[in-house]
């Protein structure tokens, strides 16, 4: 018995260079639970107080560091394997041995300090974000420096890395071997270590135990391992919606689907009997509603339209919404002259996300948003129909368009493309590394609505701001808030918005013009609840004095629905692939779309349904929630793995989780099929129904 432990111990530690891979293990797990304990300690009245949870946080977070080491360890044990035994232990290959190990030191030390800046932004692991950001590094690095003092971060990692190293020397882990590892024990070592990641890699697929951890999500998030969520998010940027997500029979979604979209003042393309086989689904005309609209007589269905899209202003900032902090005086000034969404929903939590929910008018589909994926030109958006009726229409954007595949979605749907490479030098005052600070880009756009105006064609702008992001800096001397701030951010892009109107008013086309400020999402999207709706609540105005009267919409309506309302206020009849709907319809029915990569949300009559990537189905009804709080009392669950067929699994469900399936499965359908595009069908239908909008003022 003594042998073979002998054998056991000297194969866990070996006399020889193997010995690294041992160290090595064993300081990869210990910086997890060190990290682990780290964020515990700093955000401690976040987590649940309970020793079963605490345990439940290391075992599982043990188990998942123990997956994304392999991530590591493969590179290790390939240098380790290709040294020759002759050349082990001489001076050429230690301090190679020291550069090597010293580089993997130092990225695993950068990556978990770079992990907590991580959490304090977003209050999770590394995620699918994250590995977005990994392809901007330009902007990712940029901000980094300008918000975090990375040098002093730099040098630390370079001196915990020195003294690690130094550590390993003098336990000897870099000394001549005393028992020299024949070419059979190195191939046994590195098939060992490769079906480990194997293994690894294909047995064990995403968070499967994390959700058996508890109903915190910060607990849950603690639990896991950004690493391997690095990797493993990198897997699954593209969602399939079947494979992962609770379905029912696609022909039954459809009908669902179809009745829930079908209003007073629409009409179907096509009838259907089998809707999943029809070329155009949801396709329908929809003409103006018949209910009094807040418009003045002397309207035209050729307003100009410009919309701001406001980079993360959150409801709770907003007076008009029931902040007291004073961060938006013109906002709020300007919500007593405008038409004023006061409970609007993003659908999610980026910015592309928001656009496209603007301009496709779709539920968020799992995965990467529509516009940051490969196949998103020639969609069926407000961009295509506002084009086909002679609009001029523009995206323009403070920063570099090529971020995020913005440039690309755009130019491909309709719109002309302005981003900073457009800008003079003598045009701009102040930039970060996301782009031009928002007066800079506001002087632009009326520069570009007076050319256009000069040629006698409306126009349609869709313009992004980015002055109210990270490092949150701000030219001197436009509010009280000395830059940089985060909530002198938010008052200095609402001072811009003033100065977007104030000048906009002495030039011709303000009076026939509709200025649309909505956020893309919320500041924050982390809380303790799964999807907490609070944080997903954003502001929404539109503002033309001349053209719409003064009005609140307090319905639960969602950023999908914000070009829909407008073309009814408008008078347009239009062609519709759209699931957006205008509030104005006597027969809307109030509901929003909310969710993050993969988990999504369905909110009507005071319900949340969530749908997770396991094919659970989760049920909540909201007892409260306003501008910084939410709270939900769970009243059911539903896994598709309790059923033998979708068609029993639709029978046991309640009408509002069926509804909340169809909705982002047939979205999910119809974009996998291609159904969602600027197809000829469309084009010969805006021409018959819009042509008439063709002429110029």
């Amino acid at each position: 018995m003594r042998k073979i432990a002998r054998k056991v111990w000297d194969f866990l530690f070996p006399k020889n260079r193997f010995k690294l891979v041992v160290v090595w293990y064993l300081l990869f797990m210990a910086l997890g639970i060190l990290f682990r304990v780290f964020i515990l300690i700093n955000n401690w009245k976040l987590f649940e107080h309970n020793f079963k949870s605490l345990l439940k946080i290391f075992l599982v977070g043990w188990f998942y560091d123990a997956l994304a080491v392999i991530y590591w360890l493969v590179p290790v044990v390939l240098w380790l394997v290709i040294i020759p035994n002759k050349w082990y232990g001489k001076w050429p290959i230690r301090v190679l041995n020291w550069l090597f190990w010293g580089i993997n030191t130092f990225l695993l030390l950068f990556s978990y300090i770079a992990e907590y800046f991580y959490w304090q932004e977003y209050g999770r692991r590394f995620d699918f974000i994250a590995v977005d950001y990994l392809v901007y590094t330009h902007e990712v690095v940029g901000n980094i420096e300008e918000s975090y003092p990375i040098f002093k971060i730099l040098a630390g990692c370079f001196i915990i890395t020195v003294l690690i190293l130094w550590f390993f020397e003098k336990i000897g882990a870099f000394a001549r071997e005393e028992n020299v590892p024949t070419l059979k024990y190195k191939a046994f070592i590195f098939v060992l270590t490769v079906l480990y990641a194997v293994a690894t890699f294909y047995g064990h697929d995403g968070y499967p135990l994390v959700e058996t951890v508890s109903n915190d999500v910060y607990v849950r998030e603690l639990s896991k391992s950004g690493i391997y969520s690095l990797f493993s998010e990198f897997r699954h940027n593209v969602i399939d919606y079947k494979r992962y997500f609770a379905f029912i029979e696609d022909d039954e979604a459809f009908k669902i689907t179809r009745d829930f979209l079908k209003l007073k003042n629409s009409s179907y393309l096509l009838d259907c009997s089998r809707c999943s086989s029809l070329p155009q689904p949801i396709t329908r005309v929809v003409k103006p509603t018949q209910a009094n609209k807040p418009t003045f007589d002397n309207q035209t269905s050729k307003w100009n339209v410009i919309l701001v899209m406001e980079e993360s202003l959150s409801a709770c900032f907003c007076g008009f919404l029931g902040d007291n902090r004073g961060l938006t005086p013109n906002l709020d000034r300007l919500s007593g002259e405008s038409l004023t969404f006061t409970h609007l929903f993003a659908t999610g939590t980026r910015t592309v996300r928001g656009m496209e929910a603007v301009m496709m008018s779709v539920p968020p589909t799992p995965g990467r948003s529509i516009v940051k994926r490969p196949d998103c030109h020639n969609m069926f958006t407000f961009g295509q129909l506002f084009k086909a009726a002679g609009y001029e229409c523009k995206f323009i954007y403070a920063g570099h368009g090529y971020f995020d595949n913005m440039n690309y979605f755009f130019s491909h749907n309709g719109f002309g493309i302005v981003d900073q490479t457009d800008f003079k030098t003598s045009e701009i005052t102040h930039k970060t590394i996301w782009g031009v600070c928002d007066e800079d880009l506001f002087r632009r756009v009326i520069k570009e609505a007076d050319k256009t105006a000069a040629h006698h064609r409306p126009f349609f702008f869709f313009v992004m701001t980015v002055s109210n992001h990270r490092p949150y800096t701000y030219p001197e001397g436009r509010i009280d808030i000395k830059s940089p701030s985060k909530l002198g951010s938010v008052k200095y892009a609402d001072w811009a918005i003033g100065y977007l109107i104030r000048e906009a008013k002495k030039h011709s086309w303000f009076k026939n013009t509709v200025f649309i400020f909505v956020a893309d999402h919320n500041a924050r999207s982390a809380g303790k609840l799964e999807l907490p709706i609070h944080r997903y609540r954003i502001p929404c105005l539109f503002y033309a004095p001349y053209l719409i009267k003064p009005t609140r919409v307090d319905k639960m309506c969602s950023q999908i629905d914000i070009l829909p309302t407008l073309l009814d206020l408008m008078n347009w009849t239009y062609p519709s692939k759209f699931y957006g709907q205008s509030v104005f319809a006597t027969d809307y029915k109030p509901r929003a779309f909310i969710g993050v990569y993969q988990r999504l949300g369905f909110v009507k009559e005071g319900v949340l349904t969530i749908l997770d990537p396991n094919r659970v189905v989760k049920f909540f009804k909201i007892k409260s929630y306003d501008l910084y709080s939410s709270d939900y009392e769970k009243i059911g669950e539903w896994g598709m793995k309790n059923f033998s067929d979708t068609a029993n699994f639709s029978r046991k469900l309640p009408d509002i989780p069926r509804l909340a399936i169809s909705l982002y499965q047939t979205a999910s359908f119809m974009y996998k099929h291609k159904l969602d595009r600027w197809d000829q069908v469309s084009k010969e239908l805006c021409n018959k129904l819009i042509s008439k909008f063709k002429t110029v003022h």
